[in-house]
């Protein structure tokens, strides 16, 4: 609303357009369709957002993925009684 405040009154007239606006026409204009693009943008960003959250959401629960099973094993050697961490438990049996 700024810009509105500085222009002038004076018409503008187009080649091949039959059309004559005032200046202060033209920034109102401007300023309405920026912010109708802006909000638009942000509407849209906002649902494609929305759109890929749900999409995981929906994707994790079809998926079957290891962390899905619990594997219990017993009974091991005396080798493996040296493991202090789980982690490298873990390698020692997988690898």
């Amino acid at each position: 609303m700024y810009t509105l405040s500085h222009c002038e009154d004076n018409l503008v007239k187009m080649k091949g357009i039959d059309v004559v606006l005032y200046h202060n026409e033209i920034a109102v204009f401007l300023i309405v369709s920026d912010i109708i693009i802006f909000s638009i943008f942000i509407i849209g960003f906002n649902t494609i957002s929305r759109m890929s959250k749900d999409f995981v959401h929906e994707f994790n629960e079809k998926e079957m993925s290891i962390k899905n099973f619990t594997v219990i094993v017993s009974n091991l050697g005396d080798s493996f009684k040296s493991y202090r961490d789980e982690t490298s438990l873990k390698r020692a049996i997988f690898n």
